[in-house]
């Protein structure tokens, strides 16, 4: 037990120094870490400050309820997708196992280093409601019992949900195909929800001081183990004892439950991964060459979480423009009508907006790098490297161009552009997707990256992506220069619109060129 607990510690501190392919100081790690948690402590410590109301209103327990509850979900969103991969997705599962080794040890010895994470999470949350508890109306010794038992029940708890939640996520992934498409959902539901909470926080914050009552009642209705967990902290001895026991509890009956399932669990998942290779093994066409690096592209784009969760977003958010316009139509064309002069521009904005996300979806970027090494295999194939190229340029443009003009085309009329304009500004950034494709490969020829130990090094920190989503940032308002410059001269704004898709395609197509003479050469001396 005690050197399976090493030999996982001494695993996870080995892959949180590793950076790019370099091993980073422990100090700077260190530092990070505190920089981090210091941050977060100053945002919780401004939100008990306010919570403290609730003190002063008689309803103690509700403050330490609440405060038990933002414990127990930021520990829980902070852990559950480590925890499941430590559990179920370790690489030395099978080997463990073939030993004569119990599996409620190999859980325990990660479930202890887990532990301390899931700790991490639960006292990054309460602990600044104890200090502003204890600022503001002082403690005593049996609070301070309280504080550290309840601590101690709700990281046992938080990690029985985690551990819990964990086998439902192996569950579910090992029978779902593309477990990159999860990570990308659970992406973007975090997004939707974090920018919610962030816009309303004031409101919510209002609110919940204003219905402190009627929460109090509901709580020690319908939720009463809420109920004791705040009364525990607020010095209740039998509360307290309810509170640790419970914690305690249900950490060892889900840890029994999983013991009992895991050698199953496992071996379960490697079945369906065998099984799906088999079904991928016999879906084979005959297809071109070009066609080929097309399909293997998209395979690894929506496969590849790091992949698809860096550069799909920017999908996502072309399609969420035009839902967000139609929601928001009433007080965006207010808007736009209480601007004296400004429906002209309407169509460039929108182009400006749609560019954006296309820019960040600049998916061919990394491609090349992605190649690692593994790039002979591609290089030893009778294609020129000329073809390969086009096969990665084929799959950017058929993921982006035509999404690109349907989402524009959608949001232009939805904002009231005329007709001519809305199909200007689709085009314009139709051609854009295009030349966001080309300049993402001539910067991946130019700065390839292929001494990367895990995928986030050619999707997160390489030179060629920085080049292409800045640069193509730098020409979109270049373009926006360009048609206020031709507006300032007396043309209309779709003659302005036509100049600017003119000098686009002009400057795609010679890219274009570009790429399929130089780039073919480069990529074959690579």
């Amino acid at each position: 037990m005690k050197n399976l607990m090493k030999i996982q510690l001494k695993g996870m501190l080995f892959r949180m120094r590793q950076s790019g392919g370099k091993r980073a100081s422990g100090a700077l790690i260190v530092g990070l870490l505190i920089f981090c948690l210091l941050c977060i402590e100053l945002v919780f410590v401004a939100l008990w400050a306010q919570m403290t109301v609730f003190c002063t209103m008689g309803l103690t327990w509700l403050y330490f309820s609440l405060a038990g509850i933002l414990a127990l979900a930021l520990a829980v969103f902070g852990s559950v997708f480590m925890t499941q991969t430590q559990l179920y997705d370790a690489k030395d599962n099978e080997l463990l196992l073939s030993m004569p080794i119990r599996p409620m040890q190999i859980l325990m010895s990660r479930m202890a280093v887990l532990l301390v994470l899931t700790g991490v999470f639960t006292l990054a949350a309460l602990l600044p409601a104890y200090i502003m508890y204890a600022a503001f109306f002082g403690v005593t010794v049996q609070i301070i019992v309280g504080w550290v038992l309840s601590a101690a029940a709700l990281i046992l708890l938080a990690q029985a949900v985690c551990c819990a939640l964990g086998w439902v996520l192996h569950w579910l992934l090992s029978r779902i195909r593309n477990k990159a498409v999860v990570s990308m959902t659970f992406t973007v539901l975090f997004l939707v929800v974090y920018f919610y909470v962030y816009t309303n926080a004031n409101n919510l914050l209002t609110q919940l001081m204003q219905s402190g009552e009627q929460i109090a009642a509901a709580v020690q209705g319908a939720a009463w183990p809420l109920y004791a967990v705040g009364m525990g902290m607020g010095g209740s001895l039998p509360h307290t004892l309810f509170t640790a026991v419970l914690g305690a509890g249900v950490f060892a009956l889900v840890s029994w439950a999983l013991a009992a399932s895991f050698a199953k669990t496992v071996t379960a998942g490697s079945r369906n991964g065998a099984a799906r290779r088999r079904r991928g093994r016999r879906d084979m066409r005959v297809k071109t060459p070009v066609q080929a690096i097309c399909h293997k592209e998209l395979r690894k784009f929506l496969t590849s979480a790091v992949y698809l969760t860096n550069f799909g977003l920017g999908l996502v958010l072309l399609v969420a423009l035009p839902v967000a316009a139609l929601i928001f139509r009433g007080q965006l064309l207010e808007v736009i009508g209480l601007l004296d002069g400004f429906r002209p521009f309407v169509a460039g904005v929108v182009v400006l907006a749609a560019a954006f996300c296309i820019a960040t979806s600049c998916i061919s970027a990394p491609s090349i790098s992605l190649e690692g090494k593994s790039l002979w295999v591609i290089r030893s194939l009778p294609v020129s490297g000329r073809t390969v190229l086009r096969g990665k340029l084929r799959m950017h443009c058929m993921l982006l161009v035509p999404l690109s003009a349907v989402c524009v085309l959608a949001l232009g009329l939805i904002v009231g552009c005329s007709v001519v304009d809305t199909l200007l500004a689709a085009a314009i950034c139709a051609v854009f997707g295009w030349f966001v494709g080309v300049a993402g490969l001539v910067c991946n020829l130019l700065a390839p990256r292929f001494d990367w130990i895990n995928e986030a090094g050619p999707c997160k920190q390489s030179a060629a992506v920085f080049l292409t989503i800045f640069g193509s940032y730098f020409v979109m308002l270049a373009f926006g220069g360009l048609f206020a410059l031709l507006y300032s001269f007396g043309l209309a704004s779709t003659l302005c619109l036509a100049a600017c898709a003119a000098v686009l395609l002009l400057l795609t197509v010679g890219f274009h060129a570009l790429l399929m003479r130089w780039g073919g050469r480069r990529f074959e001396t690579l």
